[in-house]
């Protein structure tokens, strides 16, 4: 199967989520009017920054201000990043945020397959054999779960992990992915029991036309 043969949006499902809002913020892809990226940028993280026992600087609001915005424009911006919603993980104000980004796509061809594609678990940049699981959610059922480790393209000394999860849901012909990717790789071990959380307050809902 070519990648190109997942390019397709699910016209029949669409994503849900019921988030810990203490861990996570979303980024969605509009906002409502009277709201643009910097206006939630700045409310976001005014918000996160001011929780109880913190008493933050303004530098410290607008820098976290300033990489929302950033993440903003990766996931939505000119579809850099094949993404229908984002999600910011930021349990901790005085850490980096962890964009968390999900897609919803029409399903095609064989299912396993079409995981396995979707996961990356056969990435040829991978720079030793991905860790390659099943997973299985409470609301999306068993699907596949891949770590991998491979040099960033720009520089070939520095190291990224990326983090995929796929499912196949068939009452909706819709094939979820969940993907990270960072160069800090602690970051993303500290982070990884609550993406995995993060996957069983996921699910796959009708698309109301």
């Amino acid at each position: 199967m070519h990648p190109d043969d997942l390019a397709m949006p699910s016209g029949w499902g669409r994503i849900a989520v019921h988030y810990d809002i203490d861990k996570w913020m979303s980024c969605p892809p509009e906002f409502p009017p009277g709201y643009d990226v910097r206006s939630w940028a700045r409310t976001y993280a005014d918000a996160f920054c001011h929780r109880p026992g913190l008493t933050p600087t303004d530098d410290l609001v607008s820098g976290l201000a300033a990489r929302l915005a950033e993440i903003h424009a990766d996931a939505y911006g000119g579809r850099r990043i094949e993404c229908h919603l984002c999600l910011i993980y930021q349990p901790d104000p005085l850490v980096s945020p962890l964009p968390v980004y999900l897609s919803a796509w029409e399903s095609r061809g064989d299912r396993d397959e079409a995981l396995r594609l979707l996961s990356h678990a056969d990435n040829p940049a991978a720079i030793q054999p991905p860790y390659i699981t099943e997973f299985t959610a409470d609301r999306l059922g068993t699907g596949l779960k891949v770590l991998y480790y491979a040099r960033h393209p720009r520089s070939e000394s520095t190291v990224y992990a990326g983090l995929n999860y796929a499912w196949r849901m068939p009452d909706l012909a819709t094939d979820l992915r969940v993907f990270v990717t960072t160069t800090d790789l602690g970051r993303l071990e500290q982070a990884m029991p609550d993406i995995d959380e993060l996957m069983n307050v996921t699910t796959i809902v009708p698309r109301v036309a």
